[in-house]
């Protein structure tokens, strides 16, 4: 057994000599390093510690960059917030207790939203769905198309309903843009595009209700570079209870993408309360 000190390396190929070093990840070569590390005053473990992050803080966003120049990723970014919101969404409620609970305001956002996906509430009459895309590029792209896709269709849930609080607060002083569909006269498993929503007398009244919540959807429509394009989707239904999507379609100036506008993977619910 070496002694302290004394080279403790692997044999080196000729079995007899063995290696001064050991290799750079050798029992000696650590052993060194650790009680060379111990010496050191505490002033100078901070410098050794500082020049290290230092080169970390370099080298993270060189290979990012690098990165992203040999495997650029995508042009754009979709983001997609359904509100579980009291104040703005009305519901119905298959637990009486969990109605009186809506309605005194002794819940939050993340409770309801548990709810809602285990079943015990659905959303009434209408699912509003906010919507952003925007160009994360030096150059623009073109928003072309927008279909909705309706899945499901049932009787409506039974339950009491639940209408939104209307907490009030200030309002925004933009005028927002809106797509409202009538989701009951949609066909099944068909994508039905926009141009059909907005030249259809079936969705005449939707066209109207979207006028008054604001501005009408208008498609195609270039965002420009660094630029978004935002609009509130509203899915609603008077008779039947409906599984639905959306589906969002765009140019990047060499490729047209297909992007999914869902509730993280599944489809949009939405019930007719019968009120």
């Amino acid at each position: 057994m070496a002694e302290d000190g004394e080279n403790d390396g692997e044999p080196g190929p000729d079995g007899d000599n063995p290696d001064p070093d050991g290799g750079p990840a050798s029992p000696g070569r650590i052993r060194r390093a650790v009680r060379w590390h111990g010496e050191l005053s505490t002033a100078n473990k901070f410098g050794l510690y500082g020049v290290l992050f230092a080169a970390f803080g370099v080298a993270v966003p060189l290979v990012t960059m690098l990165w992203q120049w040999f495997f650029p990723g995508p042009s754009s970014t979709l983001l997609v917030e359904q509100s579980h919101s009291i104040c703005t969404t009305s519901w119905v409620v298959s637990d009486e207790d969990l109605a009186d609970g809506l309605r005194l305001g002794m819940t939050d956002e993340r409770q309801i939203e548990r709810w809602e996906r285990e079943g015990d509430l659905v959303r009434a009459d209408g699912a509003t769905v906010a919507v952003s895309l925007s160009a994360d590029t030096d150059k623009p792209i073109e928003i072309r198309d927008l279909t909705i896709t309706v899945v499901r269709r049932d009787d409506p849930v039974p339950g009491t309903f639940q209408p939104g609080g209307g907490c009030g607060g200030e309002g925004d002083d933009a005028e927002p843009r809106y797509l409202v569909v009538d989701l009951d006269t949609l066909p099944l498993h068909e994508e039905v595009p926009v141009t059909y929503l907005q030249g259809s007398e079936q969705q005449r009244e939707a066209r109207e209700a979207a006028e008054q919540a604001g501005r009408a959807l208008t498609l195609p429509y270039e965002v420009s570079a660094g630029g978004y394009y935002s609009f509130f989707l509203v899915g609603r239904s008077a008779l039947h209870d409906c599984d639905w999507y959306a589906t969002l379609t765009w140019w990047d100036g060499v490729e047209t993408h297909r992007d999914v506008i869902d509730d993280d993977g599944r489809p949009f619910r939405v019930t007719g309360s019968g009120e």
